[in-house]
């Protein structure tokens, strides 16, 4: 009954008894409105291309009686699924910790008109894949990454492939602690002075380490 758009269809005609040994064989195809019917040539392929249903019919004819009832194979063809398009904010590929990040889909074509969107965050791992609501706003806080897919499904044929958006999370930076020797806040002229850094967290993970001296002016 169901087949996927651009395949091919055919139907071979055993012939009818009776009447006036005549089979009358017709076909007619549907693009949004049927067609008119038209003859058909037993075995041949017709093409489902840009097609929604497939008709094909036969009946014996008679020269003095009623000609016989038809007899009608069909087929609906499921139109090839489209994914739509994600228009996401920000449009960029990165974002601090803690901005919030949110998709709008534009729905996509054929298949069984049913769009799949889907997100996942990263913590550390990924998520396991849930459902997405065009439009909510995911926060970042916490996570390295966050990614929003689409696929147009089918009923019968094949999915769309994906389509996705992500946004890569810099996590926000913390300066990191200074320990400094000698730890008293007055030292003497000649004295020597130093410091270990532990390191900070976050951002791109260089800890900037800078001093400078005062002879008068810094």
């Amino acid at each position: 009954m169901n087949v996927c758009e651009n395949d091919f269809v055919s139907a071979v005609l055993i012939a009818g008894n009776g009447g006036n040994g005549t089979d009358e064989l017709e076909f007619r195809t549907n693009n949004g409105t049927w067609s008119a019917w038209t003859a058909y040539t037993s075995g041949t392929d017709i093409s489902t291309a840009d097609l929604s249903g497939v008709e094909i019919r036969t009946r014996r004819t008679a020269s003095y009686c009623e000609n016989s009832a038809y007899v009608t194979v069909s087929w609906s063809v499921e139109a090839t699924p489209i994914a739509g398009t994600i228009t996401k904010t920000p449009d960029v590929m990165n974002v601090c910790e803690n901005d919030i990040v949110s998709a709008i889909l534009t729905a996509g074509n054929g298949g069984n008109g049913i769009d799949e969107l889907e997100f996942r965050t990263n913590d550390g791992t990924w998520t396991a894949w849930a459902a997405y609501t065009s439009g909510a706003e995911i926060s970042t806080a916490d996570l390295s990454g966050v990614e929003i897919r689409t696929r147009r499904t089918a009923a019968y044929c094949e999915n769309s492939s994906y389509i996705t958006v992500s946004w890569s999370v810099e996590a926000t930076p913390i300066a990191g602690s200074i320990t400094k020797t000698p730890d008293v806040m007055n030292v003497c002229e000649n004295d020597i002075v130093s410091a270990i850094i532990t390191a900070g967290n976050g951002g791109n993970g260089i800890d900037e380490l800078d001093f400078r001296t005062n002879d008068g002016t810094w």
